[in-house]
């Protein structure tokens, strides 16, 4: 069998030349011939009978050199140590040769060769490399094949008009760059820095994403240049998804994909909200009664947030109550938050009486003391009860107006006066105009809850 060449175009990828398979095929034809000349020459040479050729005649040589095979193997010369000196020179005995890397560019033979780095960058690392060298009958035209002697990876390149390929071309194999891996891909390690992940294919390890430390995996898509590229990681945690370009060698900022329910979006069932005051981004939360800092009392509803500039402190916020109808709203201004305001009516009752606030932050209290009180202490010409006092159902910023009256007396008329009064209660007395007259004291508070 004749030695099959490999075709390698007029150009380098114009079509015309031998595909990477098709190249690897002949090679393998070709070592397989190889191999079996190899075979032959040396059980020819192990039959040629040992120092043949010592103390022979130049005549009897002569003869021997124009032998016809037909003679007998005992008037055969012994050319065995000059055929396998020959073969050594190319690496076709049962050794290869064993060369440093500065000779592999001028290698001019079909030869099998053990590399050794000598700093020259020739090989595709500082490491040994096996290397086969195809030569075509043009000097300018050949292939080399290297193959790692650490880790196996094998890496091919080609000779053209005298002009070896800059870089080595490496060959991928399974879980190189993630491709192929089911439950074995390898992990890089804890606390990566993604900046520094710039060739195109995927790994899987602990990054660096947006200040927390994420696992998952980081997939690069490499520019057509140092200076683009771009990033994706999926935490393995939570499936949230990031991405990020790379343009003119900046990085932008990693940008979070949302996912149905994100802030609200999509969802059908909200985020609780544990803290009104420490909500972390734009959107919808729910709220409920244990929901801190939200309005007092409590409600269920949900809580939409708007920030007009976090990092400055200015938002606002809106609760709508899912029963009731109640409507509140807050904001914050340079970090200080403000109250909740009731956007309808409020109506307030307890122990204390009843109240109702306004949007506008008007409020009027009222109460009735559950007893009657009597004018029974005379001062000049009228009679005056003890003095009472009232507690507002909800507190005003100030004190406010106060009407203290008496109502629903047996015995007669009475009228009420307020002595004193604070932002939280009231106080005052009956007065009339004969002793012991009997009333239920009342009051009526006109002022701000804020």
């Amino acid at each position: 069998m004749t030695l099959r060449t490999i075709k390698t175009g007029a150009q380098p990828n114009d079509g015309t030349g031998d595909n990477l398979r098709t190249g690897a095929q002949i090679i393998n034809e070709n070592f397989a011939e190889l191999d079996q000349r190899a075979a032959q020459a040396s059980a020819q040479l192990n039959s040629i009978e040992t120092g043949a050729t010592k103390n022979r005649p130049d005549a009897e040589l002569l003869a021997r050199a124009n032998h016809t095979g037909a003679q007998p193997a005992s008037t055969i010369s012994d050319f065995s140590p000059t055929v396998k000196t020959i073969l050594q020179q190319y690496g076709l005995t049962e050794k290869i040769r064993d060369i440093p890397e500065g000779q592999l560019n001028g290698l001019s033979a079909n030869t099998f060769t053990f590399c050794r780095p000598a700093g020259a960058g020739v090989l595709p690392s500082q490491v040994n490399h096996y290397v086969i060298h195809l030569q075509l009958n043009d000097a300018g035209f050949a292939m080399q094949i290297a193959v790692n002697f650490l880790s196996g990876k094998s890496y091919s390149r080609i000779k053209d008009n005298g002009n070896w390929q800059a870089q080595w071309v490496a060959g991928i194999a399974k879980g190189d760059y993630g491709v192929g891996s089911k439950d074995d891909a390898p992990f890089v390690g804890v606390n990566q820095n993604p900046d520094t992940y710039l060739t195109g294919g995927y790994a899987v390890g602990q990054f660096t994403i947006l200040g927390a430390s994420l696992t998952g995996v980081l997939i690069t898509q490499a520019g057509s240049n140092a200076t683009a590229a771009s990033q994706q990681f999926v935490d393995w945690a939570s499936g949230k998804m990031y991405s990020r370009g790379k343009s003119s060698n900046a990085w932008s900022p990693w940008r979070s994909l949302l996912a149905a329910g994100d802030f609200g979006v999509g969802a059908t069932n909200l985020v609780t909200c544990t803290d009104a005051n420490a909500v972390a981004a734009n959107g919808d939360l729910l709220v409920y009664p244990g929901t801190l800092n939200g309005p007092n009392p409590g409600v269920y509803g949900t809580l939409r947030t708007s920030f007009y500039d976090k990092s400055t402190g200015n938002w606002t916020q809106l609760i709508l109550s899912t029963a009731n109808n109640k409507m509140f709203y807050r904001g914050c201004v340079n970090g200080a938050i403000q109250s909740w305001m009731q956007v309808n009516e409020e109506f307030i009752t307890n122990a204390n009486g009843s109240a109702i606030k306004f949007s506008d932050g008007t409020m009027i209290c009222w109460n009735i003391a559950p007893t009657r009180s009597a004018t029974t202490i005379g001062a000049g010409n009228v009679w005056v009860s003890p003095t009472f006092v009232f507690t507002f159902p909800a507190a005003f910023v100030v004190a406010p107006l106060i009407s203290v009256g008496a109502v629903n007396s047996p015995n007669g008329s009475a009228w009420g006066s307020s002595s004193y009064s604070t932002a939280t209660e009231c106080r005052g007395a009956m007065f009339s105009a004969y002793n012991g007259l009997e009333a239920y004291p009342q009051y009526i508070a006109i002022g701000r809850w804020r």
